[in-house]
């Protein structure tokens, strides 16, 4: 079980929801839209996998893809496929595509996938791999269509400096290097049990298919904060931006970092590390869901933590000259408006998109909300608007979404929920 696992158990199992929402945030909150969400898929558990926490990934073909961390063949989780039908109206068609368990293959994969134009898949497990730390690892599609897809592990964490436990997925550039952040790691110790701080590598492909791992920063538990637990995004200078989960080390609510990771000036010089933003006694950022860049290169991300009525917020984070960040809060959350917000946003046409694990209908699950979709809508004088697109009630179309929304073909969005449908398991979801 991850760091980030245990604590979100403290957390829910503190939770008391309160409503002092601004007059001004309730002044700019909207009603429910009639949008249309219908489940594409309800997981059933066992071999097919079950309580997504993932943003989906899609293909040209308008293919999905993600992954499951419990189910499979050996219970160790899989990655899965969701094909669209071929005429309107028909249903989904699912497969999974890889059950982890069979060797040193991996085990557990938390993060979502990366696609690349030939359709292969990138992803990490969090355990498994010959050294029982993690991998990096690559699914081939078949040759014949029908056939069997091919999984290849390209870097095997070994539990010491070169990191261990990657929670977040990988990115690209535009070398076609891989990028990501292991959760543990590192010669520096952290928190109270004093974990390794944990690391951010580079995989670079050479001859015959071999990948090298270089890291590029060790966390030491300071201003530099540590367990980071997302994937990382990139700008097109080629810069690295990630979030930790703790700010410091010890604070196991309050904390965690926006960091950032600029490239070297020149080839083989050291990257420069900065922490843009501290969480401390703020919040606690992203969860499931990356950090993203809009053209002008402001970030946005959530905090499912902390607030005006300490359940969440969206912000926003832009440069004012080189070095010089500054943090607004978009929106606060404060319950049936949505609560706990773990997935980040993505950005849509003209504003934010984004879930939120619960609040909404707040007679449903447990009493705390089976969670939202809403949308964020920036107005005049940078105030920006809420709208609630759709309360989850917990039955077919699921409840507790974790992972970010994608934006499909025709304007459509796509998600999971980790709990609901007809057994529990969760459930793949499209809005239009």
């Amino acid at each position: 079980m991850s760091i980030r696992t245990i604590a979100i158990a403290v957390v829910i199992g503190s939770f008391v929801l309160a409503i002092n929402t601004t007059k001004a945030q309730e002044h700019n909150r909207v009603t429910p839209q009639a949008v249309r969400v219908a489940p594409l898929y309800q997981f059933a558990g066992a071999t097919a996998g079950s309580s997504p926490y993932i943003k989906l990934v899609a293909d040209a073909a308008g293919a999905m893809y993600g992954t499951t961390a419990n189910g499979g063949l050996q219970s160790l989780g899989n990655v899965f496929q969701l094909t669209p039908p071929s005429l309107p109206g028909g249903r989904w068609k699912y497969a999974v595509l890889y059950s982890f368990g069979v060797g040193a293959d991996g085990a557990v994969p938390e993060s979502s996938l990366t696609i690349d134009a030939a359709g292969n898949l990138y992803g990490t497990t969090y355990q498994g791999g010959t050294f029982g730390y993690g991998t990096v690892f690559m699914l081939t599609p078949p040759i014949v269509p029908g056939g069997s897809w091919t999984e290849t592990v390209l870097y095997n964490f070994q539990g010491g400096n070169d990191g261990r436990n990657p929670y977040g997925g990988v990115t690209f550039d535009n070398a076609g290097n891989l990028y990501g952040a292991t959760q543990q790691g590192g010669p520096y110790r952290c928190g109270v049990q004093r974990y390794s701080c944990g690391t951010i590598y580079q995989l670079t492909p050479g001859p015959g298919g071999v990948w090298t791992e270089t890291v590029l920063y060790t966390f030491q538990g300071r201003a530099d904060g540590a367990f980071p637990d997302t994937g990382l995004a990139i700008d097109k200078a080629g810069a690295l931006y990630g979030t930790n989960y703790y700010s410091g080390g010890y604070n196991l609510r309050y904390g965690g970092v926006v960091f950032q990771l600029a490239p070297p000036p020149q080839p083989g010089g050291a990257w420069t590390f900065a922490t843009i933003q501290d969480f401390y006694n703020i919040g606690q950022p992203s969860f499931e869901g990356d950090l993203v860049l809009d053209a002008k290169g402001a970030l946005y991300g959530t905090s499912w933590s902390g607030g005006t009525s300490d359940m969440g917020f969206v912000f926003q984070l832009k440069q004012s000259s080189p070095g010089v960040w500054s943090m607004k809060t978009l929106w606060n959350f404060s319950g049936a408006d949505g609560s706990l917000p773990q997935g980040g946003v993505i950005i849509g046409k003209g504003a934010l998109y984004g879930t939120t694990y619960s609040g909404g209908d707040m007679l449903k699950c447990n009493s705390i909300g089976c969670g939202v979709l809403f949308q964020l809508t920036p107005g005049p004088g940078g105030v920006w608007t809420e709208t609630v697109l759709y309360k989850f009630s917990g039955g077919t179309d699921g409840a507790a979404p974790q992972g970010a929304l994608m934006r499909g073909k025709g304007g459509a969005y796509y998600g999971t929920t980790s709990a609901g449908g007809m057994t529990g398991g969760g459930t793949i979801f499209g809005m239009k």
